[in-house]
C-alpha cells in the first residue's frame, strides 16, 4: 500500500515524529480487545508508524505509545464522547480539523471539534490526506508533487 502521508515523511524526515511501527498481530488484537473496526489503510499507516505528530500542529493519535500525555487514541475518544462524540464515530487524528473514522460506513471524516457536525467526507485515508490536510501544507513545506497530480 502506497500512501502519500508516508512518502512525504520519507522525503520530509524533519517534519514528521512517529512512535514507531506496530506488529501487526498486536494491533489486531488490540483493535478486537477494544472492538473497533477501522479501515485497512488506517490499520497500515498505524502498523508502519504507531502515530505520531506531522507538521507543526497535527497528530495522529497513538495506538499504544505514550510519547506525548493525552495523544493514546482509547483516551481521546473516551474524553470525546464525554462530550459527546456519536458512538459510531472513532477520533484518530487533530489538528487543523478533528478527524475521525465512522465506523459504520468506514468514511473518513473532518469534523467540528465542537459539534461533532460533518464538514467533509473522504473515501480512503489517501483522500483524507490529499485533500483535507496536506493542501494547508504541501507550499509551506515544499512538499513534492502528490503522485495524483503527476
Amino acid at each position: 500500500m502506497q500512501l502519500t502521508l508516508l512518502i512525504d515523511a520519507a522525503s520530509r524526515p524533519e517534519l514528521f515524529f512517529w512512535a514507531g511501527p506496530i506488529e501487526n498481530k498486536k494491533l489486531a488484537f488490540w483493535l478486537d480487545q477494544m472492538q473497533w473496526i477501522v479501515p485497512n489503510d488506517l490499520k497500515y499507516l498505524w502498523r508502519e508508524t504507531g502515530g505520531g505528530d506531522f507538521f507543526e500542529s497535527e497528530t495522529i493519535f497513538y495506538p499504544f505509545s505514550s510519547l506525548y500525555a493525552y495523544d493514546q487514541i482509547a483516551d481521546v475518544n473516551k474524553y470525546q464522547r464525554s462530550l459527546g462524540l456519536p458512538k459510531n464515530y472513532l477520533v484518530f487524528h487533530s489538528g487543523i480539523h478533528l478527524s475521525v473514522v465512522e465506523t459504520t460506513s468506514q468514511k473518513f471524516l473532518l469534523i467540528d471539534a465542537t459539534t461533532y457536525k460533518s464538514i467533509r467526507e473522504f473515501s480512503s485515508l489517501e483522500d483524507w490526506y490529499l485533500q483535507g490536510i496536506r493542501p494547508e501544507f504541501e507550499n509551506r513545506y515544499s512538499l513534492l508533487p502528490s503522485q495524483e497530480k503527476l
